[in-house]
């Protein structure tokens, strides 16, 4: 997962929710690996995000030849991942999503329904190996035909896509 939602109940787990699925039976047949990235218990966000981060850094450092595959969505407001927009702080945005971190743990009020976010950064982004982005429905064409236009990544972080050349966007919209 590239995003996880902050969650002790695990009702809303992102992580959990792909533990259902065939893809994730399937992958996991195959040899490929994953990280829990669900809430444990007593867990709080922060030792999420710690703890997320750590295990990341472990399996590249062990794994240096390892691959790194990435399926991305974009909300309507143009986040990624997890990466909500920050219109009027730039700063916050910066220091959260393009520092040396790979992993924020933040709180997203009043931009997203699940506000407690523990995601991965644009600086992890920078380093897959290659990322596949789902973009549909005509509900997102605003924020998709932003994404090669001038401005901040904070304001619209789908920008971040089109400076990766290792992404490849794919899309019903017109």
């Amino acid at each position: 997962m590239l995003d996880e939602r902050y969650d002790p109940s695990n009702q809303d787990s992102n992580f959990i929710q792909l533990t259902k699925t065939e893809f994730y039976r399937r992958a996991k047949k195959s040899g490929c690996s994953f990280i829990d990235t669900s809430t444990k218990r007593g867990q709080t966000q922060k030792e999420m995000g710690n703890y997320f981060e750590k295990n990341l850094k472990t399996w590249k450092k062990i794994n240096k030849r390892g691959i790194i595959l990435a399926t991305l969505g974009m909300g309507t407001d143009g986040h990624i991942a997890g990466i909500m927009p920050f219109p009027k702080n730039d700063k916050r945005f910066q220091w959260l999503f393009m520092g040396k971190n790979w992993v924020a743990a933040y709180d997203a009020t009043n931009k997203n329904l699940y506000p407690l976010r523990v995601t991965t950064t644009i600086t992890f982004l920078k380093i897959i190996n290659s990322g596949f982005v789902y973009i549909c429905g005509e509900n997102k064409a605003a924020a998709f035909k932003k994404i090669s236009s001038p401005g901040k990544i904070s304001e619209l972080p789908c920008r971040a896509l089109k400076q990766s050349k290792k992404i490849t966007i794919y899309t019903d919209i017109k």
